[in-house]
């Protein structure tokens, strides 16, 4: 799962939602519902005047946290995005093992 960080960015920064409305012209229920991490989407626009205004990195409003109720790939050893074998049963491909 994405989580977004602006709202701790904006605390860090001392700025209030409402000011970064004025300064960014992004709508307030946009922000209120990135600060409240309950957006499904970002488009790239709105995150790229998010960082000019706030003089940032898309890392530094965006963290990767793994979702502990999703299967995950780990049984996968993975190399650059290839695909190298299953730990379950050794093979790279037509593995039917679980995730």
């Amino acid at each position: 799962m994405i989580r977004i960080k602006l709202k701790a960015v904006l605390a860090e920064k001392g700025i209030k939602q409402k000011d970064l409305v004025a300064m960014t012209g992004i709508r307030q229920p946009t922000l209120s519902g990135m600060n409240n991490n309950s957006v499904k989407h970002i488009p790239l626009d709105v995150l790229d005047k998010l960082c000019t205004v706030l003089d940032c990195q898309p890392a530094d409003l965006l963290e990767f946290v793994p979702d502990e109720n999703e299967k995950s790939p780990d049984a996968w050893r993975i190399r650059a995005g290839e695909v190298i074998s299953c730990e379950t049963c050794s093979r790279s491909e037509g593995c039917a093992a679980p995730l």
